[in-house]
């Protein structure tokens, strides 16, 4: 390992931001509060079912945030192990496909709950 590699500091952040968003997920279902990091205070406004709203979009959350994590500690783990670029190619593929579903849910959420 000569340096670190952007693709490694992606990874690392793609890891941290899995948990984070684990970790408010489930604290936006125990205080039925849904924080900014997945919708503006200005959009909750519009949305009166907060906990219908909070109800629809936990599981995708923490799906989300789970292959994040994933994500990230393969990328991790392919530093050391050399898992190879067709591994590589095929979780990056993979977590782009969660990315655009928890976005696409996320959104018709949003459309779903508001007023």
């Amino acid at each position: 390992m000569k340096g670190i590699s952007f693709l490694l500091i992606f990874e690392i952040l793609v890891l941290l931001l899995g948990l984070l968003i684990v970790y408010r997920a489930l604290r936006m279902r125990r205080n039925q509060v849904v924080p900014s990091l997945f919708v503006s205070s200005f959009e909750m406004k519009k949305i009166p079912d907060v906990n219908g709203f909070i109800h629809e979009i936990f599981p995708n959350c923490i799906v989300f945030g789970i292959a994040s994590i994933a994500f990230g500690l393969e990328g991790i783990l392919d530093e050391f192990l050399k898992f190879g670029k067709r591994v590589n190619s095929i979780t990056i593929i993979i977590f782009l496909l969660f990315w655009f579903y928890f976005s696409y849910m996320l959104r018709k959420a949003k459309v779903d709950f508001s007023k």
